[in-house]
């Protein structure tokens, strides 16, 4: 449980970060070192920090520099840009934390 709830708040953290690389730098030492000391296990930990370091990308237009593509050509409003965002973003951290969390348990030793 803790675990998920650190994946989650890494995630939606993100929305005080321009850059997927400040977020990482900045985030992802501090997140897996805490969760260490709660007992949850490093290498599941930092997959699934590193995991929610791509999937969050979609959040919002400047959450990814592909992003801006999006954005800037008109195809999508900005209103369906940041709903579509949440909802893969929500999609994703379910997905990644029930089957991702599954499939790390068989890969890792």
């Amino acid at each position: 449980a803790a675990g998920a709830l650190l994946v989650a708040a890494y995630v939606l953290l993100h929305y005080m970060f321009v850059s997927q690389t400040a977020h990482a730098l900045a985030l992802f030492g501090v997140f897996l070192e805490v969760g260490v000391k709660l007992g949850v296990p490093a290498a599941p930990l930092a997959f699934q920090l590193l995991f929610a370091t791509n999937y969050f990308a979609a959040i919002t237009p400047q959450g990814s520099s592909a992003n801006l593509l999006f954005a800037d050509s008109g195809f999508l409003s900005q209103r369906d840009l940041y709903r579509l965002g949440a909802l893969l973003m929500a999609f994703c951290l379910v997905f990644y934390l029930t089957v991702g969390t599954l499939w790390l348990r068989v890969v890792l030793p």
